[in-house]
């Protein structure tokens, strides 16, 4: 992300790591994070104020994959609970494959759009427009 919006960065556009649009929990290596102290020191330019996790991971677990159901809930969490309360119009989010594919099938309803609901591939850059509906 840093690479493909280094121009925007250039332009004091924030870069905000959040815990809710990272990759699927648990099991696999390598979906674990870093220690908080080293991804900071890798990437001194992203604001990590919103990682409430602690030094070490604690959302991972070695003995079990995250749920589809309880990624899909995150992804919703996350929508609803930070990007929907963003006062920007035009906002970047930048995520894994799966996770993405999670937010384009299962949370977002795309309305059979092929282009935004199948599996996104390394380095793909999709534009979409989200609209927020209270009940």
């Amino acid at each position: 992300a840093l690479i493909s919006f280094d121009h925007h960065r250039r332009n004091g556009v924030q870069f905000v790591a959040h815990e809710g649009c990272r990759e699927q929990l648990g099991l696999l290596t390598c979906n674990k994070a870093h220690p908080i102290s080293q991804t900071k020191v890798d990437f001194p330019t992203v604001d990590f104020s919103l990682i409430s996790q602690g030094e070490e991971d604690t959302l991972w677990s070695p003995h079990e994959r995250e749920r589809p159901l309880d990624e899909a809930k995150r992804v919703y969490e996350f929508l609803t609970g930070f990007i929907m309360l963003r006062s920007e119009e035009e906002l970047a989010v930048v995520g894994h494959s799966l996770w993405l594919l999670s937010m384009s099938n299962v949370v977002i309803d795309c309305g059979g759009d092929e282009g935004l609901e199948s599996w996104f591939d390394t380095s793909e850059v999709r534009s979409m427009k989200v609209s927020f509906y209270k009940k």
